[in-house]
């Protein structure tokens, strides 16, 4: 504080003549006394602030070591951990293709050996030693040899486009100042018209009918989610379980003491979504006539927040809105937290074939803009209701009942994917089909073998999904597993 004395003057705070000092920081008149209160006061306060700089500095001090543990730093190991994850999986889905096409060409080549090993005996019974049938037998094997030296004719192709998605550190300015990688689909993978390798893979469940923990009953609800895990609806066995990529047994995630009405029990579950906000599952409890949350932490139950419903299927759109299809009244309603009955969006006109009515919904599929997608079950048809329609477009099955690529039979699952492209299981038609927009019938992705257990055949199919890569799965209900149609790489 700067002072300078003044002469007599009126002092700024007394009031009184005396001998004055003038502070130019505040430009103030003060007499002696009053200049040493003022004074005073200037010293406490810069002390505050040097107290309150020593604080700063040790918040500065605290935050700098521990930025190890700081938000960012968190993400960014997640995002290694998630992107591992699917470079893991993704060679994982490549072994699994080229051990499918490389069987399949060694067993063509002993198939051929062993046509030719019946020429040689039937040659043998015949006593045809001649030279014209010795060359054509030696000519037979060595194209079997020529094939062989190639086989497996199985190639890579590493495509040239990104991975993995690009994500950014942004500076306070808003600048990018470096780069690093998050894993994506690679582009390359799903194309319009995708193809499925025909061959599913088993993953979860196969292993007959039963109660053990890689064993399924009658499954019929299917998620998948973003990291790939797979939630099924064992309904036979009052269960929801989560397979990992790669387990060989499920993981009871909810339900699993039997059949019940109490909290922790589940009476015939038939579907299960995932409910992110509040990481929980939301699942259809068929036999108890309610929908309840689960949450997705160790020895939880579930919370009702659905009475008296007879709900076929569950999806939750982009904002978090629950949708639930009611078999017993032929209508789609839309649910939020708290809501006592839900809004109509689809149906409620009664049992019927009109285009303002359903008959018993079986699934339902959301997508961006909210036009619910439905299932419409006994009138073998497939109906999209626009948000505020009030009444349904037939994309599918316009010709009802029946087996050819233009008609279904009792339509269950529903997918679709980023090109609109829309996914049924044509359940009792033991086949998926897929229809692009503006199709007047269904081109076969899956099954359509016949009625069987092969791993290119279906037996009952009803809930199905579709993984980040366009991968397919397939609820095989009455085979009491879930397939997984890889997509093929040309």
């Amino acid at each position: 504080m700067s002072i300078v004395p003044n002469g007599r003057g009126e002092c700024s705070v007394c009031g009184k003549d005396k001998i004055t000092y003038e502070c130019k920081g505040c430009a103030n008149d003060f007499c002696y006394k009053h200049l040493s209160e003022h004074r005073q006061i200037f010293i406490e306060q810069l002390v505050e602030v040097d107290s309150n700089r020593d604080q700063c500095r040790t918040i500065v001090i605290q935050r700098r070591d521990d930025l190890p543990n700081h938000l960012v730093m968190q993400q960014i190991s997640k995002w290694e951990i998630d992107a591992i994850k699917r470079i893991k999986q993704t060679a994982e889905d490549c072994r699994n293709i080229f051990m499918e096409q490389a069987t399949a060409c060694f067993n063509e080549i002993e198939i051929k050996l062993n046509k030719l090993n019946n020429d040689i005996i039937v040659t043998r019974e015949e006593n045809e030693f001649n030279e014209i049938v010795l060359e054509a037998l030696r000519t037979k094997l060595n194209k079997i040899v020529e094939e062989l030296a190639t086989a497996p004719n199985v190639t890579i192709r590493q495509d040239s486009s990104t991975f993995i998605n690009k994500i950014y550190i942004i500076s306070s300015t808003g600048a990018e100042i470096s780069v690093l990688a998050q894993a994506r689909t690679p582009a390359s993978a799903v194309s319009y018209n995708s193809k499925y390798v025909q061959n599913a893979v088993t993953i979860a469940g196969g292993n007959g009918q039963g109660r053990g923990l890689n064993q399924l009953i009658l499954p019929e609800g299917v998620f998948v989610d973003e990291d790939n895990s797979v939630y099924v609806a064992d309904s036979g066995n009052h269960r929801i379980l989560k397979w990992q990529y790669g387990d060989k047994n499920g993981q009871v995630v909810a339900g699993g003491n039997g059949k019940g009405n109490r909290n922790d029990q589940l009476d015939g579950p038939i579907c299960v979504v995932v409910d992110k906000k509040s990481n929980s599952l939301i699942i259809s409890d068929l036999g108890n006539r309610r929908v309840v949350r689960w949450p997705r932490i160790p020895n939880s139950t579930g919370q009702t927040i659905i009475s008296d419903i007879k709900c076929s299927s569950l999806a939750i759109d982009s904002i978090g809105q629950l949708y639930a299809a009611n078999w017993k009244k032929h209508e789609v309603r839309r649910w939020k937290i708290g809501d006592k009955d839900g809004i109509l969006v689809a149906g409620g006109n009664g049992q019927g074939n009109s285009l303002n009515q359903l008959d018993c919904p079986s699934h339902i599929f959301v997508d961006s803009d909210n036009s619910v997608y439905i299932s419409d079950y006994s009138n073998h048809r497939i109906v999209k209701w626009l948000k505020g329609g009030r009444e349904g477009i037939i994309i599918a099955g316009q010709k009802g009942l029946g087996s050819s690529l233009a008609h279904l039979s009792h339509p269950q699952g529903i997918a679709i994917d980023q090109f609109d492209q829309i996914y049924i299981a044509d359940c009792d038609n033991h086949r998926v089909v897929r229809l692009s927009k503006g199709d007047t019938q269904g081109t076969i992705i899956a099954g359509g073998k016949g009625q069987g257990d092969q791993p290119q055949q279906l037996n009952t199919p009803i809930g199905i999904a579709l993984d980040r890569q366009g991968h397919l799965y397939v609820v095989d209900s009455e085979n009491h597993r879930v397939q997984k149609y890889q997509l093929t790489t040309n």
